[in-house]
């Protein structure tokens, strides 16, 4: 298990908004964690919060905040799953008992039956204290085809269900919801610099550039890492020639990852979402 979630924080540090490396974001990771742990501490309430969400946009560090909660709280338990990808596994041909067989552990891969994976997990959980954590869980099937529910945890157990959409979350049952935030201003500064300047700070000669990209940005750490980090090394007048660009026509891989969360929607929902971005274009975001 722990090979298996260190593969999944390698992956992280390639494709999350976030990065752990980044010191100045420490601060705001380090609060976001302790949120979320406050929401597991079931001392705080009569009420055992043993199944809990986490939801946002794409882009916006779900996955990084909950590899940082993993290694923070995995100590506390028996048995730790951190499965990084729930809907790619889930889409695969054995996607449903691959995902078991994770759960499971490394010893039991031999598992070919959906129905035998299915009672070992429920004998196995309950004897335990577990940690299961599933990442980018995106239809209600995919955690009802896994079978791991809250009457099979053995005392103080954890499951976090990590989604772009909160109804999925919701609609499971899940205790508590945690919405990450879009990052401050001053965090937003300081994750920009770190990446177009390797500095804490911004050069004087590029503050309004810098201001034109983050209200680009708007807080989302995808967009400030990726647009950072093509900017780093490039002189002012590239910098304005990227400015204009973006303004014309939006990264390549900001929309990619913000696509994820279009096409996930259904084709009402899209149609809705298309008559809003044509019809509300220029207005205040409170009035739309």
């Amino acid at each position: 298990m722990v090979l298996r979630w260190r593969e999944a924080l390698t992956k992280v540090a390639n494709l999350s908004g976030w990065d752990l490396r980044d010191k100045p974001q420490s601060a705001a990771i380090k609060e976001i964690v302790q949120n979320i742990i406050n929401i597991l501490d079931c001392k705080s309430s009569c009420v055992l919060k043993d199944l809990v969400g986490i939801c946002g946009m794409g882009g916006i560090g779900k996955t990084t905040l909950a590899t940082v909660l993993y290694d923070r709280i995995s100590q506390q338990f028996g048995t730790c799953c951190f499965i990084d990808d729930v809907s790619k596994i889930y889409r695969l041909r054995d996607g449903p008992l691959d995902l078991q067989k994770q759960i499971l552990g490394q010893e039991h891969h031999q598992i070919c039956n959906h129905y035998n994976a299915t009672n070992l997990i429920r004998r196995r959980l309950c004897r335990q204290k577990a940690l299961v954590i599933l990442d980018n869980v995106d239809h209600i099937e995919q955690l009802e085809k896994i079978v791991v529910h809250r009457a099979w945890l053995g005392a103080g157990s954890k499951i976090i269900i990590i989604s772009r959409d909160e109804h999925i979350l919701k609609q499971y049952g899940v205790d508590a919801v945690y919405k990450v935030p879009l990052l401050d201003w001053a965090n937003s500064l300081q994750l920009l610099c770190r990446k177009a300047f390797k500095l804490d700070h911004i050069l004087s000669s590029y503050e309004g550039l810098v201001n034109g990209i983050l209200n680009y940005a708007n807080g989302l750490p995808l967009a400030i890492k990726v647009l950072g980090s093509f900017l780093y090394g490039r002189d002012i007048s590239e910098w304005r020639s990227a400015l204009a660009r973006l303004r014309e026509s939006p990264d390549k891989d900001v929309m990619n990852v913000l696509r994820l969360s279009f096409d996930g929607l259904r084709e009402t929902e899209k149609e809705i979402f298309l008559h809003i971005a044509c019809f509300f274009d220029m207005h205040v975001e409170k009035y739309v």
